[in-house]
């Protein structure tokens, strides 16, 4: 079977833009981390294949699909991949961090790098108080990185549908 994906082309002309706004989101994304861990947040980068980097830790689940429910990913046995890869742990690895470590911010690339199911992240955040921030990097599809307040998301669960990005 062959598999075939369209390519496309920056056109010449926007270069110069495309590098002043990747230079510009990244500085003001560094920016941000950087406060959040002044404010003494522990910053936890997770991601489903390759995580986002600039963090305190990094979370990789390379078997886990974005519908999964957040506490049942990684249930088996770490993987040599796993010890292969720069990250810090697994899933289960994050979970033990956050019930254990305060003032947690967790980072992702993208809402389905996280979960595409709005009911386990509501129950997710209830479970894990110490989750107090979730951000969500959307820069390449977006140029915006969200950053959420654990106790709106609660409150609001209307925001949690944006996570939905699948339907």
């Amino acid at each position: 079977m062959i598999s075939v994906r369209s390519l496309y082309i920056l056109k010449e002309e926007y270069f110069t833009e495309i590098v002043k706004r990747i230079v510009r989101f990244l500085t003001e994304y560094q920016t941000e981390i950087r406060n959040l861990k002044k404010q003494g947040f522990k910053i936890l980068g997770y991601a489903r294949k390759s995580g986002p980097r600039n963090t305190d830790q990094i979370i990789e689940s390379h078997v886990s699909t974005a519908n999964d429910p957040l506490a049942e990913r990684d249930m088996k046995q770490k993987d040599e991949l796993l010890t292969q890869l720069s990250a810090e742990g697994n899933t289960q690895d994050m979970l033990a961090y956050i019930t254990n470590t305060e003032k947690n911010c967790l980072v992702a690339l993208d809402y389905a790098g996280l979960s595409t199911n709005c009911n386990d992240l509501y129950g997710f955040l209830t479970q894990h108080p110490n989750l107090e921030k979730v951000m969500i990097d959307t820069m390449p599809t977006e140029s915006v990185i969200h950053v959420y307040e654990r106790n709106r998301l609660l409150n609001e669960p209307e925001m949690l549908k944006k996570i939905d990005c699948r339907k």
